[in-house]
């Protein structure tokens, strides 16, 4: 969470929706400080009353940058050695049954923003257009996510993630939709 007093505006991150980039971007304002932890979503007391603003992604794409990012992260590549063969990308489905080590990533938006009255709920989508010249920080190398939308990963996808398409405006693919 980055908190500008000056302002009276926090920044309530969501895992995979540009965090390091945002949190880049906003920091070379010396009135932006972090605070709490990276993915921190409790609002301080003292803020309250403060904008809050935070980012949503489509969902098939926060999916399947969580996977890549897995697989790409020094850091949780060790966790997923255990089942996961040198070099092979996950099957998605698999991938979220081994994911309580990391559940701030597979966590709907609509959980991790339940409680929260956002002020302005900016899409990933349109990120330079509300932040013009933020950089890609972090950024997972991997093909559209129309790619990997087979049927049982849509079907997968369109359940784990009804709320956040409902909630934020986002078109679902394939027979539920």
């Amino acid at each position: 969470m980055l908190i500008n007093s000056k302002a009276q505006t926090l920044f309530v991150s969501t895992p995979k929706c540009a965090t390091n980039a945002i949190y880049e971007h906003l920091m070379r304002d010396a009135e932006w400080v972090r605070y709490s932890g990276f993915h921190a979503t409790k609002i301080p007391v003292h803020c309250a009353d403060y904008r809050k603003i935070t980012i949503v992604r489509n969902p098939y794409a926060r999916a399947i940058s969580t996977v890549f990012f897995a697989v790409e992260n020094p850091h949780t590549q060790r966790n997923l050695a255990a089942w996961l063969p040198d070099g092979v990308t996950p099957n998605i489905i698999e991938f979220y049954n081994h994911q309580e080590h990391w559940p701030d990533a597979t966590q709907t938006m609509t959980e991790r923003h339940a409680g929260t009255d956002f002020d302005e709920v900016i899409r990933f989508e349109n990120l330079h257009e509300r932040f013009p010249g933020i950089d890609s920080v972090n950024a997972t190398t991997h093909k559209p996510y129309q790619y990997y939308l087979t049927g049982d990963v849509l079907e997968f996808l369109n359940e784990r993630y009804a709320d956040d398409f409902r909630n934020y405006d986002y078109q679902m693919e394939g027979a539920a939709a």
